[in-house]
């Protein structure tokens, strides 16, 4: 089983990308923002690799 930190980060990402594919891109927005908030400081590989995603569809607008 996953810590439940990633799954909460993973959770977080994967319902950003589902809102800004139904262009609900604000929405999406605050899902990627909350992962960073939440997890930005992590030193854990998977949890730094998800919060690099979140700011990287953030950048893109969520249209991902």
């Amino acid at each position: 089983m996953l810590p439940w930190r990633q799954q909460v980060a993973e959770a977080l990402v994967n319902k950003g990308f589902r809102l800004g594919a139904l262009n609900r891109n604000e929405e999406a927005i605050v899902a990627f923002d909350e992962v960073v908030s939440r997890f930005g400081e992590a030193t854990e590989p998977k949890l730094v690799s998800l919060v690099a995603k979140a700011k990287a569809a953030r950048a893109k607008g969520a249209s991902t």
